[in-house]
């Protein structure tokens, strides 16, 4: 298993289609990341002018301190990206966008951490789930029905299979009074989920 886990990198590229049915591709570098190896990503509108960016965070970050980075493309996407760091945090798992604010720039949800964006890749760091629940995988979804979009997460046991691999499946409904948002559990389950969007509601719940 170590020598899978030393094979991977950071090093990230996108490809370009020259002709994807006999399966030619161009890469271009993106850059190279500051941690590990990436265990979550997404690539989303999140900068002014609706210009999109490209965000990872690493399997080192709890461990070694390796903040999610953000990739701003520049106007030539052929040349190397911009690399910032998303924010001080030690996270490394899933990532997900969460509407838009009223500044009109979309929020990122980070594991335990709401990243409120003030546009030009600037984001202020809330922390919406306590320490103790570790969110490995999560979704965005209107669980409540009031119109306001709250969080469903796993929870990160497996690491090392110290613990027992049950572990709880939860969502988390937003507040505007308290620091943590209200945690509501849902089941006791593997550490693995598929969620979807059975009601025509907005929702962007990944599986894993």
């Amino acid at each position: 298993m170590l020598e899978f886990y030393d094979g991977l990198y950071s090093n990230f590229y996108w490809l370009k289609p020259t002709d994807a049915e006999n399966g030619v591709w161009e890469a271009y570098a993106i850059g190279k990341g500051t941690g590990s190896w990436p265990h979550g990503s997404l690539v989303d509108t999140i900068l002014d002018n609706g210009k999109a960016a490209f965000v990872a965070a690493y399997h080192s970050a709890k461990d070694e301190g390796d903040y999610p980075d953000i990739f701003e493309i520049p106007n030539d996407p052929k040349q190397p990206w911009i690399r910032k760091t998303l924010a001080d945090i030690k996270y490394g798992e899933d990532l997900k966008t969460y509407g838009v604010n009223k500044s009109g720039h979309k929020d990122i949800v980070a594991g335990n951490f709401l990243l409120k964006n003030k546009g030009n890749g600037q984001f202020d760091t809330h922390e919406i789930i306590p320490e103790d629940y570790e969110v490995a995988r999560l979704c965005v979804a209107d669980v409540s029905g009031n119109g306001t979009m709250d969080i469903v997460a796993g929870e990160e046991l497996l690491g090392g299979m110290p613990r027992s691999p049950f572990s709880r499946l939860v969502w988390f409904e937003q507040s505007d009074t308290n620091k943590h948002w209200d945690m509501h559990i849902i089941d006791i389950a593997l550490n693995s989920y598929r969620c979807g969007d059975q009601t025509q509601a907005k929702s962007t719940c990944p599986s894993k």
